[in-house]
């Protein structure tokens, strides 16, 4: 089309029509049509030519070699996560247990992570690969192919790959393409200028394939690109290092060593210069460098990211420190289970620095206590029988648990009866200071925990922290605090709990009702709200009813009336495993007999009958009637109507909600 009319139609149409290319040419040809498009100044175009040109690099890639693992020794049933026999497969923190250069090229890689995690593959499924002794070496020679628009017969793989590396050879092709992506065109598109997977692909097709000439070919430009700040510049490089990495798997030690002695100093000056904008770019990176990759492939890499990320000397800036922490979380994501060692050197680690002052740094820390708690969890296959105790998630949570008890104990006994919120007390203001931040700290980890589905690991640990849950809200000044305790709340309230944990977590929960702060009791009965109907079917129903009919009991009003909403949807949905009992309970209750009108105030006993009365006729749900006393005194009217027997034979009452108005209701 050679019209000068570029209209929306026509622009849709050239972007469609390379699809069809696809299925029409030969290899070659459309490999020669999609490489002089990576130059293309239309941003569409140039998106559908890179992920044409990672397809086609993909199709002209020599297969790797892959195995079966011989199995020999190791039994058919084995326990889930680290064993001896895949620890060889594990992130080593001794380097003396490192495979050395010369073992190198012998090793027989496994990059998948769920492999020999809680079973060995068959030895028909190829997933080991071969040493790299023995991978076939790709061809990167060029040879003659036919000029674009004369389809030839040739489409060999070292053809297309001639392709590829004549356009990027050329000096001018390469830095054309290198402009036009470092440019903020994402932005155009409204979704940011983020890291672009196709892109880094693009990369690794190309360190895959054309092994040390394609690093030849992007080292100047990938170190321009590196000392240019600019967001654009900085996720193409982040781009370009991500494939190079992830290119360079097959890669024989000695190449595989000259590649980090250039990388590695390049990565440490630029990940120092790293700004807020580009930070997601470079965890973006080393998302792809680590995923589904055999840790022993990238030591050196992830050596770099490991280092101590926190200073006790405070002299580096809050943001340097979140940098350090992102990238450093994020490898140990992908890594999972096989980074058991730097995650639980990484618990012991951050101890000192739970209290830390920067509120962007402690997020970190609680993403990192999730992601190290999470890799060293193991599943319980049977959930009638807890977990087995995991010695470092034990520690950490009692260490924790000592640290903030004695806050949760002078907010609970500072708590006035009037009411009133007080702050912490027993304390120097400093420590009291540091104290509120470790709070801040592990209640977002409880938040990312429950919040991010990894909720089995720290579920034994649930019932040590609820009390402080329901204790830290009462500090009137810390708005931060008072969110993230409701965020933990409202999460762990919705767990469903297996039957291992049931006693436990409402055994806190009863003994938490019995606090001497109302505020306490109350944030009780509205954890037990939730938790009852989550967990419907192993409630203890008889000690949930003992303890909400004390709360119908209780000094406070608010308690007693978020209490008669519990036992309301209690007796609604069969809870109560005898309504009638406690019906005659109440109807005891309202026979009692009042001390003389001037000596006596609202007894608490006559305040019960009402409000447990009311639990009953809320949504006028039909209860089985019993002999109510209807004996009442002039000043607590109560409107009661007898009403004909119901479809199941039983006679019935209703309160009507006329009730409502009442200044004694």
């Amino acid at each position: 089309n050679n019209n000068n009319n570029h209209n929306t139609n026509n622009t849709n149409l050239r972007c469609l029509s390379p699809t069809y290319l696809v299925y029409l040419m030969q290899p070659v040809a459309v490999a020669q049509y999609f490489v002089r498009n990576l130059k293309n100044e239309s941003l569409g175009m140039r998106n559908f030519a890179i992920a044409a040109v990672d397809n086609i690099l993909t199709f002209a890639k020599t297969p790797a070699v892959k195995q079966g693992h011989d199995a020999a020794g190791v039994p058919d049933v084995v326990p889930y996560g680290p064993r001896p026999d895949n620890q060889g497969h594990c992130f080593r923190m001794d380097p003396s247990q490192r495979p050395s250069a010369e073992d190198y090229d012998q090793i027989r890689f496994i990059d998948k992570n769920y492999c020999a995690w809680n079973a060995w593959p068959p030895k028909n499924i190829k997933l080991v690969y071969a040493p790299i002794a023995e991978q076939p070496v790709p061809v990167v020679e060029l040879e003659p192919v036919s000029p674009l628009g004369e389809i030839g017969p040739d489409s060999s793989v070292a053809a297309i790959n001639g392709v590829v590396l004549e356009f990027f050879q050329d000096q001018a092709s390469f830095e054309t393409f290198v402009q036009l992506c470092s440019q903020d065109a994402h932005d155009e598109d409204d979704v940011g200028d983020s890291f672009d997977d196709a892109s880094a692909e693009v990369f690794k097709g190309l360190t895959r394939n054309l092994r040390t000439a394609a690093l030849d070919i992007m080292k100047p430009q990938l170190e321009r690109l590196c000392g240019d700040t600019r967001a654009a510049s900085q996720r193409l490089a982040a781009e370009m290092v991500a494939g190079i990495v992830r290119g360079a798997k097959h890669w024989p030690a000695v190449e595989v060593n000259a590649m980090w002695d250039w990388l590695i100093p390049l990565l440490r000056e630029t990940l120092a210069k790293v700004t807020n904008e580009s930070i997601l770019n470079w965890a973006s990176a080393v998302r792809f460098c680590v995923y589904d990759k055999d840790p022993r492939r990238i030591y050196r890499l992830l050596d770099v990211l490991f280092e101590p990320p926190l200073r006790s000397d405070h002299q580096d800036s809050s943001f340097a420190q979140h940098r350090r922490l992102q990238l450093l979380h994020t490898a140990l994501e992908e890594l999972s289970w096989r980074g058991n060692e730097p995650v639980v050197a990484l618990l012991e680690y951050l101890k000192p620095f739970l209290g830390h002052p920067y509120k962007l740094v402690r997020e970190k820390i609680a993403r990192c206590l999730y992601v190290a708690v999470r890799g060293v969890w193991v599943p319980n296959v049977r959930h009638d029988v807890p977990p087995a105790e995991i010695p470092e998630v034990t520690s950490f949570c009692k260490f924790v648990g000592q640290e903030l008890s004695q806050l949760g104990r002078d907010v609970v006994a500072s708590t006035t009866e009037d009411g009133a919120t007080a702050e912490t007390s027993g304390h120097g203001e400093e420590e009291s200071t540091a104290l509120l931040r470790k709070a801040k700290t592990v209640l977002a980890w409880v938040v990312t925990t429950f919040h991010d589905g990894s909720s089995p690991a720290l579920l034994p640990q649930l019932a040590a922290f609820l009390p402080l849950l329901f204790a830290l809200p009462e500090l009137s000044e810390e708005r931060e605090l008072q969110t993230l305790c409701k965020q933990a709340l409202s999460l762990t309230s919705q767990i469903i709990l297996p039957p291992w944990a049931v006693d436990a977590v409402f055994s806190a929960l009863f003994e938490s009702a019995q606090s001497p702060s109302w505020h306490v009791r109350r944030r009780v009965l509205q954890f037990t709200q939730v938790a009852m109907f989550r967990n419907y079917f192993s409630v203890p129903a008889d000690r949930l009813t003992s303890v909400l009919v004390g709360c119908l009991e209780d000094e406070q009003i608010e308690v007693r009336e978020l209490a008669r909403q519990t036992i309301s949807g209690a007796v609604r949905c069969g809870l109560l495993p005898d309504p009638k009992q406690v019906l005659d309970q109440f109807a005891q209750l309202a026979a009692a007999k009042l001390p003389p009108k001037k000596a006596r105030s609202l007894p608490v006993t006559a305040e019960t009958k009402k409000v447990g009365l009311g639990a009953f006729r809320a949504y006028f749900v039909a209860v089985p009637c019993v002999a109510v006393c209807c004996r009442t005194f002039s000043w607590c009217p109560v409107f009661v109507s007898v009403c004909p027997k119901s479809r199941n034979e039983h006679p019935c009452f209703f309160f009507f909600p006329q009730l409502s108005h009442l200044p004694w209701y």
